[in-house]
């Protein structure tokens, strides 16, 4: 059984590392772990509960990749899209699974004596196994992690997780570098630990000869020493062991062995909820039931309250039989968590009990029950009213009357056309009286407690009494018990036990014989662990106060324990939607899958802890209120380096049942590099009119600069698209003296949907009409044929807010750039350059947020202010060189070279880089001897034609090519030397 066991886990391991490998992540990926599980860890004793884990990896890995593998992600090269970006997240989370598993490999393999480890690291299939996992966790990870955030991935990236080739290559380089070092190490250690084992048994075998000749109550005294330090040496073994499973396996350290006690837990996927920090904490949760050992050490101190309805008060029934049910019960749901026997799903509530014990006889008093949750709904009320303000969130009925369904007559329950039941008790009820029995119930779920009824053990193909008038409303058809009677079905891990999901009509249509109800049980019918459920019983019962016991009454509990551990996360919810939560979020993959069998499905701790829905940022001041933005519609993109209040940002969000999470939505934003041309640029093209703001900022795709006269010019440009952004600018050069020019110019930018570039949305939006104004100052000056120059810019910034966003303000933006350059004119044809220059970059302002921080009681919501700084602490630097060469004659090319480092691009420290640009134009002569009858220029006065090479000639011999020329800095331009 072992080795089937541990072939499963293999083959998961395969499909693992299939699912993020790519095309199979090599088979060497895949092979070596087969092999290593197969040949060596099957072998160990304690791999069992390991392969257990596997196996619930399986589903979630097929479930995942059921489209192929990640392959299969082709877009991501591109651009990932919302598939892909699903996908990516569900197999992070697998990763993640596969990763801690791995931990726990590790920590089998430590587990071992000496000789046991030493074999397997010496083993191939180990060191190849290990390899694997590392190319999952060191190289596949990162690349899913960046398609996750809806990163485009380089065409290196995607062959790490797509080429099976570049997967094993990468796997055969971790085996050779990591693992062999790794294994090197442990061996070391190994051989260090038998030899201190060894001097240490030659110290014990000269201590024993020495005992021996002691006296013999002197050998007894050591003796008796030696046995305490045995059990104080064990102690710290176990010690040990729990340390090293919490730190060692992330998202396992729940999975204690008093949590395996009970396989129910398991199931239901409670060691998530509590790997996320709920357990129950601060709820109150009631058990109506047989009598309850609230001595028992589990139990002892978790009662809040409780009361015997019957009129025994001891521990036996009048047969002499213990009655255990009731602590059974009490024990599933909130039993401590001390490392011993095992414990509750919400091992950190508190309860409330009452015995409604008919005479002793382990039959349910119906009437005691409705008594007792009277009493309960009352300890709720406020103190005002009488009350103790207790947070009852659940009431467990692990009890229900199947003889409801046979008539007084012996009749049994028929079923109608549609497939629903037709009970006669339950009808003749409701017609004699007009209503049913819900609103005995009532004044439990009108204190907003949860009513949680076992399904019943007869086997009917519905649900037993009082679960059914879950779905009973009143005359204007609302549910009389609000949707917050729950029904539960024992599910044994392949099906259903007991009573199953299906409808017991209360509105017969009688012309057709249908059912009428638009709401059904299965509507309310949810599945848990009902099958050898182990849990505590009353003290002397059993030799270790606990046992093993089945059913649907085994069930209820979980689901009931179930809703303390959701109370604590979200306390302000209301119980509707806590039985919304967990019958939506519940299993429905099982096996033949039928609503009318399995309700919702199985309940599932995991899915119901996480966010549900539409995920929407808070902008109001309550849960409730409908005013919240999408997450998705949430963005921040930024020309310039990040905020360091921003790249950090986490905030409350809702998901469609408003409970509040917290996420990272800094992680998602943006730095991109909107620069639209470079300083060097500007001057191999001799646009000597600075306008940082166009650079680097807006979204400006027409426009010009036009020299009004010698000194001065005027500049307008436009958005794409008609998208209403406009920069207009205008300048005047004053001339200090011939040699010395100061430029100046005023300019003003508006953006619509935009401020400097930056984009945002959602909750982070922000107005229209952002407009920036700005000055700038330069000098050129002439030192012999070449030109110094430096300009400097400022702007101020203001920017609209919207409502309904997070942004609230803004205040005392401001930006400056920087550039120095030198240009050397060696003559009218040949320029050469350089430039230095700090572009435009904020240097002060802040950008203030209001966000959601945490929810009280009453769901009304706490917010936080962030002051968020603006200014950069990053600048980029930019080195720029050009050659520039215009043609001298006709049949000369004409063309220029640029290139620059650019250091801490869009500010962001560590990311520099190179840029080349060439550009060359060449005019093709051919017009004279091809098309000699439309150039006249070609022709002489009498029509014959010129002789072409003698015209370029003379162009080239003109007095405008020779030297002796010089640069006038007012003409930006070579002018013959005056005489």
């Amino acid at each position: 059984m072992k080795k089937a066991k541990n072939i499963l886990l293999s083959g998961i391991m395969a499909t693992t590392l299939t699912a993020c490998g790519g095309g199979g992540g090599g088979p060497g990926a895949v092979s070596t772990v087969t092999n290593f599980v197969q040949d060596d860890l099957s072998s160990l004793t304690g791999s069992e509960s390991i392969i257990s884990s596997y196996s619930s990896l399986l589903s979630g890995f097929n479930s995942s990749i059921s489209s192929g593998n990640i392959a299969n992600l082709s877009a991501i090269i591109t651009g990932p899209t919302d598939e892909d970006i699903e996908k990516a997240g569900s197999l992070l989370t697998m990763l993640d699974q596969a990763e801690s598993l791995w931990s726990q490999t590790i920590d089998l393999i430590e587990s071992q004596d000496s000789d046991t480890k030493l074999q397997i690291y010496n083993s191939e299939d180990y060191k190849n196994a290990h390899a694997a996992v590392l190319y999952l966790k060191n190289h596949v990870k990162p690349v899913i992690q960046k398609v996750s955030k809806g990163q485009k991935l380089s065409l290196t990236e995607y062959n790490k997780v797509a080429s099976d080739k570049k997967a094993e290559e990468i796997i055969k380089q971790e085996k050779e570098s990591t693992v062999e070092t790794y294994v090197v190490d442990q061996k070391t250690k190994i051989d260090a630990e038998k030899q201190k084992k060894l001097v240490k048994k030659e110290e014990d075998t000269k201590e024993e000869t020495k005992k021996e000749e002691t006296k013999e109550e002197d050998t007894k005294e050591v003796v008796k020493e030696e046995k305490k330090e045995v059990v104080k040496e064990e102690k710290k073994e176990v010690v040990k062991e729990e340390k090293k499973e919490v730190v060692k396996t992330p998202g396992h350290e729940f999975r204690t062995t008093e949590f395996k006690n009970d396989t129910g837990k398991i199931m239901i996927n409670a060691d998530k909820a509590y790997l996320r920090g709920w357990t129950g904490k601060g709820a109150v949760l009631g058990v109506i039931d047989t009598w309850q050992d609230i001595d028992h050490p589990e139990l002892d101190g978790k009662y809040e309250w409780y009361k015997n309805y019957t009129r025994y008060d001891d521990t036996v029934d009048n047969g002499g039989n213990t009655q255990y049910h009731g602590t059974h019960v009490a024990g599933i749901i909130a039993a401590k968590k001390d490392n011993i026997g095992t414990h509750g799903v919400a091992y950190d509530s508190n309860l409330v009990g009452a015995n409604v014990d008919y005479y002793g006889k382990g039959m349910i008093s119906k009437g005691s029950a409705q008594s007792a949750l009277h009493d309960m709904a009352k300890l709720k009320s406020p103190i005002s009213e009488g009350g103790q303000e207790m947070n009852i969130i659940a009431v467990n009925l692990s009890f229900n009357s199947p003889q409801v369904f046979t008539d007084r007559n012996g009749s049994t329950v028929t079923q109608l056309s549609d497939g629903t039941y037709n009970a006669i008790e339950i009808t003749n009820k409701i017609d004699g009286n007009g209503y049913g029995d819900a609103k005995y119930w009532k004044v439990a779920t009108d204190s907003d407690i949860i009513l949680v009824n076992s399904a019943g053990n007869t086997g009917h193909d519905h649900a037993g009494e009082p679960g059914i008038w879950a779905v009973e409303k009143d005359q204007d058809g609302n549910l009389v018990l609000g949707g917050k009677m729950v029904i539960v079905g024992s599910w044994t891990g392949t099906g259903v036990s007991g009573n199953k999901a299906g409808h017991v009509c209360l509105d017969i249509n009688t012309t057709n014989n249908t059912c009428n109800d638009t709401t059904r049980i299965s509507d309310f019918y949810i599945l848990a662990p009902g099958q050898d459920i182990n849990s505590t019983v009353p003290v002397g019962l059993a030799s270790t106060n606990y046992m093993t016991s089945s059913g649907t009454s085994m069930a209820a509990p979980h689901v009931t324990g179930a809703f303390g551990v959701l109370h604590q996360m979200w306390p302000y919810m209301k119980g509707e939607n806590l039985v919304k939560l967990v019958m939506n979020t519940a299993d429905k993959s099982l096996i033949g899958y039928d609503v009318n069998i399995h309700g919702q499905g199985l309940l599932d701790l995991d899915e119901a802890t996480k966010p549900q829905g539409a995920i929407g940022i808070v902008t109001t001041g309550r849960v409730d209120h409908p005013h919240t933005i999408l997450i998705q519609d949430t963005y921040f993109s930024t020309g310039t380096s990040l905020p360091s209040d921003l790249s950090g940002l986490k905030i409350m969000v809702l998901d469609d049942y408003d409970r509040n999470y917290y996420m990272d939505i800094g992680s998602s934003f943006v730095v991109q590099d909107n620069r639209k041309y470079s300083d060097v640029e500007l001057l191999v093209n001799n646009q000597n009119n600075f306008l940082p703001q166009n650079q680097m900022y807006g979204l400006f795709s027409q426009g010009g600069q036009w020299q009004l006269d010698k000194n001065y010019h005027f500049g307008l440009y436009t958005g794409e698209n008609g998208n209403g952004d406009y920069s207009v600018n205008a300048g005047k050069d004053i001339f200090i003296t011939d040699k010395f020019k100061l430029k100046t110019s005023l300019s003003h930018m508006s953006e619509q949907e935009t401020w400097l570039g930056n984009s945002s949305d959602g909750a982070l939006a922000v107005g229209d009409n952002n407009d920036t104004n700005s000055a700038n100052i330069g000098i050129d000056y002439q030192l012999g044929n070449n030109v110094l120059s430096f300009d400097y810019n400022v702007s101020k910034t203001n920017i609209n807010t919207v409502d309904n966003s997070l942004i609230k303000n803004f205040s005392n933006v401001e930006t400056k750039s920087y550039r120095l350059a030198y240009e050397i004119h060696k003559d009218k044809h040949n320029t050469l350059g350089w430039s230095f220059s700090l572009p435009s970059h904020i240097t002060s302002g802040t950008m203030d947020l209001e966000v959601a921080e945490s929810v009280n009681l009453d769901g009304t919501i706490n917010y936080t202010n962030i002051a968020s700084d603006l200014t950069q602490t990053t600048m980029e630097k930019n080195i720029g060189f050009f050659y520039s060469h215009n043609a001298k004659h006709e049949t000369d090319a004409s063309f220029n070279f640029t290139a620059e480092y650019r250091q801490d691009i869009a500010g962001q420290n560590g990311k520099d880089g190179v840029n080349l640009g060439i550009n060359y134009v060449k005019k093709f002569w051919g017009a004279c001897g091809f098309l000699i009858w439309k150039n006249q220029k070609c022709l002489n006065p009498d029509g014959s034609q010129k002789n072409i090479q003698k015209l370029i000639n003379d162009k080239a011999d003109s007095p405008n090519h020779k030297h002796g020329l010089r640069y006038d800095l007012k003409l930006d331009m070579f002018v013959p030397i005056e005489k």
